[in-house]
């Protein structure tokens, strides 16, 4: 391992449209690392009357990453990297 460091992650999301027709938008930001360092991230959607998430993934990197995706209902929650420890901030 050449360098070291834990990534930062600004992460944001953005919903347009109605039903049937929306469109979820998921940003994600890394800083803190160098620019060699990415990594793969599930993004877990939860839709209404549906009791299985949908998972996509997004690789980050030196540059912002940006993950759409076509619903048919508006989602309920978005949570990026779900059950990471090491992702996690602890208070």
């Amino acid at each position: 391992m050449y360098s070291t460091g834990i990534p930062a992650l600004d992460v944001s999301t953005r919903v347009r449209g109605k039903a049937p027709s929306v469109e979820l938008q998921v940003s994600v930001k890394q800083s803190g690392v160098g620019a060699d360092f990415a990594l793969d991230l599930p993004v877990e959607i939860r839709l209404p009357r549906q009791p299985a998430p949908l998972v996509k993934w997004i690789r980050t990197g030196t540059e912002p990453e940006v993950l759409r995706v076509k619903l048919k209902a508006a989602p309920l929650k978005v949570e990026v990297a779900p059950g990471m420890g090491v992702l996690e901030a602890r208070r």
